[in-house]
């Protein structure tokens, strides 16, 4: 299993926040054709407590609207014979293709 992982953050005057996540996951014990997948995610927020309109609020310390998306993947839910190549068509498999777990001589054409 191997893996590599990046983020990038972006603030601009302590109000409007992005981030940028993306993570590539690699592992043996998958079909060749499935043994690598990339995921990311990105987020966005606001820090309405900065906003001039609530910046003399006593009765609040900190407010923030966060927004996030991604994708995610587990091969923690692989069972035993779901990790042995060649992989048939019934069982679960990694990514956003399922065809791509699919060994080469059984796809349909």
């Amino acid at each position: 299993m191997a893996s590599w992982y990046g983020r990038v953050n972006y603030d601009y005057k302590s109000k409007y926040l992005l981030g940028l996540i993306g993570r590539y996951d690699g592992t043996s014990l998958l079909p060749k054709n499935n043994r690598w997948e990339p995921y990311y995610g990105i987020t966005a927020g606001w820090v309405l407590t900065e906003e001039n309109f609530l910046k003399d609020a006593s009765w609040l310390n900190f407010l923030k609207l966060r927004l996030s998306h991604g994708i995610q993947g587990n091969l923690g839910s692989l069972v035993a014979s779901g990790v042995d190549a060649p992989m048939s068509s019934s069982q679960i498999w990694i990514g956003k293709d399922p065809s791509r777990c699919l060994p080469t001589r059984n796809r349909a054409a």
